[in-house]
């Protein structure tokens, strides 16, 4: 059955058949009910449910441009339950410029977060113009990519679902004033060249070189990623502070003693 929204920002549920549920424009919600569904935002900040799809039903979602102007009204779509056998279409979507540009390249998927976007790059200027937010974690080596003869139809398929897991350890139990502090972070299921932010704790913002106390680190192919915090030398003597690294809700500390060091 088709479910077909209006201008506005439309609520749609389908049935236990195999549905088409088409947003329109707006910011719409739909949600696929049973039977492998297609959803279709369209214009608009759209929030897509396949719902009861899964591996017994694939579930495929859809991005139409229908002009080269168009892209910018599609907005930012959220896959809330995208699954093992879900589909990521895109219909009109010419990712490739000939000859020049990477395909792998033109597509990028990262963590925002503890949610998973994907950036699209359809005019070759290496500025992506389409973006799609999945919430959860997931690894660019769980899709797999197939392009029609045109080159403008774009699938995803999901081979498994794997949640994110992270260890987060401390490379000394004290350090000195002057001196790095070092922490090792070591993940699975975690896309390489993710971004994840950290946050220090325990100590004051003078305590750090440079007075910053939040930061980024970058997922490396191995896994692993390594947050390195410079104590200050302020030259004062004070007590002892414990210093506290909080990324993904792990937590590891050191201590440092507050010496001058002259």
């Amino acid at each position: 059955m088709d479910y077909i929204g209006t201008t506005g920002s439309d609520s749609l549920t389908g049935g236990k058949s195999d549905d088409l549920l088409s947003g329109g424009k707006g910011s719409d919600t739909l949600s696929g009910g049973n039977g492998a569904d297609v959803l279709v935002g369209g214009k608009g900040d759209d929030f897509l449910i396949g719902d009861e799809g899964g591996s017994t039903f694939s579930d495929t979602f859809r991005f139409v441009q229908v002009s080269s102007s168009s892209l910018g009204d599609l907005g930012t779509d959220t896959i809330l339950d995208f699954g093992s056998g879900d589909i990521i279409e895109l219909v009109g979507v010419n990712i490739f410029t000939v000859g020049s540009l990477d395909q792998v390249k033109a597509v990028k998927i990262a963590s925002q977060g503890s949610d998973t976007k994907l950036s699209i790059d359809t005019t070759g200027d290496a500025t992506p113009d389409l973006f799609i937010l999945l919430k959860g974690q997931y690894d660019p080596s769980q899709f797999l990519l197939s392009i029609s003869s045109g080159g403008s139809l774009l699938k995803w398929k999901e081979k498994s679902t794997s949640t994110a897991a992270f260890t987060f350890s401390a490379q000394q139990t004290s350090v000195g004033e002057g001196s790095t502090a070092t922490f090792t972070l070591s993940s699975t299921n975690v896309a390489s060249g993710s971004s994840l932010t950290y946050t220090l704790s325990g100590v004051a913002a003078s305590d750090i070189t440079g007075g910053s106390l939040s930061g980024t680190t970058t997922v490396g192919s191995n896994g692993q990623a390594t947050i390195s915090v410079p104590i200050a030398a302020d030259q004062t003597t004070e007590g002892s502070e414990t210093l506290t690294v909080t990324v993904q809700g792990k937590s590891a500390s050191v201590d440092f003693p507050k010496l001058a060091t002259r």
